[in-house]
């Protein structure tokens, strides 16, 4: 089974069931379920969580139902998504979701903060969301961003980052793997020219 909520597709052809949302990347509500009939047909009899829970509204299945023509029709975005990605981390990535360990949740909060205030929304994720110890910055990379704009985040995070020491680690989500590497900040964001 694989969970696609931060995929960006390769694994498909190697599960029988495909877990999936509609908001996210497709910037809307619910989420699927895709495999086999006499699957479907199981869930749909026998899934709780699928008979007590409310059908979409149209208009978000609408809104899926776009953007999933617009990634049809404009196949250059997954390439531009992954070109960021890597712009971002260097490494090739399957997930635009690129947390950076910090530990502690009050500095991850300052660090949010301070990106914010510089013009980058980027989450602190905290306790209880993860546990103690394992705060973290969520940056999420787009197809929509420029070259420029993930330089100028890479030059802020340089600037802020410094006072709060080495960052516990830098995560790296794949399908089906979390890999941790323990890598000082500077070292994971390149060096700086």
């Amino acid at each position: 089974m694989v969970d696609e909520a931060h995929a960006v597709f390769g694994t498909e052809e190697q599960v029988d069931i495909i877990m999936g949302t509609l908001s996210k990347a497709l910037g809307s509500t619910g989420g699927f379920i895709a495999g086999s009939k006499l699957l479907i047909d199981y869930l749909r009899n026998k899934a709780r969580s699928f008979i007590y829970t409310t059908a979409l509204a149209p208009a978000s299945c609408a809104a899926a139902l776009a953007a999933i023509e617009i990634i049809e029709q404009n196949p250059n975005l997954i390439e531009k998504l992954r070109k960021n990605i890597q712009q971002f981390t260097h490494l090739p990535h399957a997930s635009p979701i690129i947390p950076i360990l910090i530990g502690d949740a009050k500095q991850t909060m300052e660090i949010s903060n301070k990106l914010f205030d510089r013009g980058f929304f980027v989450s602190a994720i905290r306790p209880p969301t993860v546990p103690k110890g394992q705060s973290r910055l969520r940056i999420t990379i787009s197809a929509a961003h420029s070259e420029e704009e993930i330089s100028k985040l890479l030059s802020v995070l340089r600037k802020i980052m410094p006072p709060y020491g080495p960052v516990v680690g830098y995560a790296v989500l794949m399908p089906g793997l979390f890999l941790l590497q323990h890598l000082l900040f500077l070292q994971s964001f390149h060096p700086i020219p």
